[in-house]
């Protein structure tokens, strides 16, 4: 403890006890140093001025005294050093445990808020984001050649279709599985330093991809909502509508439950060629929904580029 804590009794008590512990130490130290007055000689005394020498006679008295009496002073400073520890450390010990109950309780209340998503509720979520996002994509129907079709050839040309429709809708819930777990492992490793991630979480039933929270109390949270668009076609009116409104909606109920502010983060993948067209249109189609939230499209072979200051 390099100085006296005063804006704390029990660390000023600790202090305290510190100070005496090392008095009688300091004080051999110093009159070891300033021992020049032990040397003078009663003929250079007389040849003093009267208030001269009555000082160096008082500071020669003084080492003498401290020299016959440092044992009982070193006894008596550390014995009122140790009380002072003692008192001061059971009285820090007490409140620290008061302290660590509430932080204790706080956390214990914080936690309880978050519920951690099942996989089912993962990939519910998932598919739900996936037809949000490529049912434009999906296979309509077979170009019109100009005759007249068969029931037999109407129906093996919407089977055909349902196939098609099945296995791009099963391709590219493999890629969102695999680009959401991508940028948030990266997330992760990039604000785990200073940040506690959480990934597929829920807050008063609430879905949340993935949420920053801060170890700097003075620091607010952010809240990521992760996208994947394989197709700047993808994006329709509800879904520039709904975005914004969620995560406006997220940012209230995290605010509510957990009595901390978040920032809130819409994070879209896609492909390299799509981020500047996709990014001008979110940005003018959803920023003025819900100017609070920053708008981040990266390419999908820019990910493990991603760092805190391209991510915050």
């Amino acid at each position: 403890m390099s100085k006296i804590e005063y804006d704390n009794f029990p660390k000023f008590l600790v202090s305290a006890g510190i100070v005496l512990f090392a008095l009688p130490i300091v004080i051999v130290h110093f009159f070891l140093q300033e021992n020049s007055v032990l040397l003078i000689s009663e003929q250079e005394l007389s040849q003093l001025s009267s208030t001269a020498s009555q000082v160096i006679i008082a500071k020669q008295n003084l080492c003498l005294w401290l020299t016959n009496n440092i044992w009982i002073l070193s006894i008596v400073c550390i014995l009122c050093g140790v009380v002072l520890l003692i008192l001061g450390c059971k009285m820090w010990y007490s409140r620290q445990k008061k302290t660590d109950a509430k932080q204790d309780l706080d956390l214990q209340t914080a936690e309880a808020q978050y519920k951690k998503m099942t996989m089912e509720e993962k990939d519910e979520k998932i598919a739900n984001e996936v037809l949000a996002l490529e049912r434009p994509n999906m296979i309509e129907g077979s170009p019109d050649d100009g005759r007249e079709l068969s029931v037999e050839e109407i129906q093996m040309r919407q089977a055909a279709v349902r196939k098609e429709n099945r296995l791009i809708y099963s391709q590219i819930t493999q890629r969102y599985k695999a680009v959401e777990k991508a940028v948030s492992d990266r997330i992760k490793e990039e604000l785990g330093a200073k940040y506690e991630v959480q990934d597929n979480i829920k807050i008063n039933n609430l879905e949340y991809d993935l949420i920053a929270i801060s170890k700097n109390p003075d620091l607010h949270d952010y809240i990521f909502e992760i996208k994947y668009s394989f197709s700047k076609n993808s994006w329709n009116s509800s879904t520039f509508h709904y975005i914004p409104q969620h995560m406006a909606d997220q940012a209230t109920n995290y605010k509510a439950s957990t009595g901390r502010k978040a920032a809130a983060i819409l994070l879209v993948v896609t492909l390299e060629d799509q981020v500047t067209q996709i990014e001008s249109m979110l940005i003018r189609r959803m920023q003025k929904l819900n100017p609070a939230m920053t708008i981040r499209v990266i390419a999908e072979n820019k990910i493990g580029l991603l760092n805190a200051e391209n991510i915050l």
